[in-house]
C-alpha cells in the first residue's frame, strides 16, 4: 500500500497485490544441537503450515557456511536474492538452515561443512522423527552453492543438490575475468575483488594459486566431481561477478562423469535475478526438478562416492 501522510491525515494512493494481504509466511523454529566442534548451537528448520511431519515432500537443507536463516524480513530486495525458504515450504516443502561455524580453523573444508550439515539434520530428524529421512536435498547461492558442490564430493546422504551462482574451480576464480573486468579491465577492482575473494576472504587459500597449488584443489568441487553421486542443477547467468564458466565447467565434468545434471543459464542477469519474469523461472526450474529427482529411483551409481576417477560415459546410441 502506498500512502501519503501529512500533518492533518493519511490518504491511500494505490495499492497492489491487494489478494496476498492475508498470506502467512512461514515461521522458523529453533533446533539446538551441538556443532562439529562441541559447541552449544542452532539450526532453523521452516516447517508447511497444516501439514504433517509425514506428509511433507521432501526436507531441504540450505546451506552458506557461517550463517543460519531465520526469516526475519529484511525488505522486497530479499526476494531477488537466491531462493526464499518461504516459497519453497509453501510448495509443501521443509526447509532447514543448518548452523555452519566456519569461526575456527579447520572449519571452512568441504569435511567440516559435511559434518555440520549432518549434525543440524540429525538434530531436525530427533525433534521431528516423521520428517522423510529418504528425501533431502541440499541447495546453496553464492558461497552457499560453492558449500552445496563442495558437500556433493564428500557425501552421499542427498537424493539431489542445487547450487546457484556457485564457485567450482579455485583456480578459475583466482584468474578469470568477470564481466565488470572484461568491460573495463583497466579499472582492475573487480580483478582485485575475485582474487581478494580467493585469498583473503571466504575462500581462505592465503595467496596466489601457485603458492599453495594443493590447497586450491581441495578447495574446488570441480576437481572432485568423479566423488558426486546425486543429480545436481547448476544455475547461473552471464553478467554474475561468478563467471558462468564456473557452473559450465562442473557441468562438463558431469557429462563427462556420465552423472545426471541440468545447467540453466539465464542472459542478462546477475548474481541476483532482477527480471519478474527469470524469477519465477528460477522457482520453476528448481521445483521442477525436486520432483523429477524425488520421485525418480536412485541410481545403482548413486551407491557410494568414488574414491579416485573413474570416467562413466552413458554407451553410444
Amino acid at each position: 500500500t502506498l500512502r501519503l501522510r501529512t500533518a492533518d491525515d493519511e490518504f491511500t494512493i494505490d495499492r497492489v497485490n491487494a489478494g496476498l494481504a492475508d498470506v502467512a509466511l512461514a515461521r522458523s523454529t529453533s533446533l539446538e544441537h551441538r556443532d562439529a566442534l562441541g559447541r552449544e548451537t542452532q539450526s532453523r528448520l521452516f516447517l508447511p503450515d497444516g501439514r504433517r511431519p509425514s506428509e511433507i515432500r521432501a526436507l531441504i537443507v540450505k546451506v552458506y557456511p557461517g550463517t543460519v536463516e531465520t526469516g526475519a524480513w529484511a525488505g522486497p530486495l530479499a526476494l531477488t536474492y537466491g531462493t526464499r525458504s518461504e516459497v519453497l515450504v509453501g510448495q509443501g516443502y521443509a526447509v532447514l538452515s543448518p548452523s555452519m561455524p566456519i569461526d575456527a580453523p579447520g572449519t571452512n573444508t568441504a569435511d567440516f561443512y559435511a559434518l555440520s550439515v549432518d549434525l543440524a539434520i540429525d538434530a531436525a530428524f530427533a525433534a521431528h522423527p516423521d520428517l522423510p529421512r529418504d528425501r533431502t536435498v541440499i541447495i546453496g547461492h553464492s558461497f552457499g552453492g560453492y558449500a552445496a558442490l563442495a558437500i556433493a564430493t564428500r557425501s552421499d546422504r542427498y537424493r539431489a543438490y542445487i547450487a546457484t551462482s556457485a564457485v567450482t574451480d579455485m583456480f578459475g576464480e583466482w584468474g578469470e575475468f568477470d564481466p565488470g573486468t572484461r568491460i573495463l579491465p583497466e579499472d582492475f577492482i573487480q580483478m582485485r575483488n575475485q582474487q581478494g575473494w580467493v585469498e583473503v576472504g571466504q575462500g581462505e587459500r592465503g595467496g596466489p594459486p601457485w603458492s599453495d597449488p594443493e590447497g586450491y584443489r581441495d578447495f574446488s568441487p570441480y576437481l572432485a566431481a568423479d566423488r558426486i553421486t546425486a543429480p545436481v542443477l547448476l544455475i547461473t547467468a552471464d553478467r554474475d561477478y561468478i563467471p558462468m564458466s564456473q557452473s559450465e565447467r562442473m557441468f562438463s565434468a558431469l557429462y563427462r562423469l556420465g552423472g545426471r545434471a541440468r545447467l540453466v543459464t539465464y542472459w542478462g542477469e546477475h548474481h541476483a535475478a532482477w527480471s519478474p519474469a527469470n524469477i519465477r523461472d528460477r522457482y520453476a526450474q528448481i521445483l521442477a526438478w525436486l520432483d523429477e529427482t524425488l520421485t525418480a529411483t536412485p541410481s545403482a551409481r548413486a551407491a557410494r562416492p568414488t574414491p579416485g576417477p573413474s570416467p562413466r560415459m552413458p554407451p553410444p546410441p
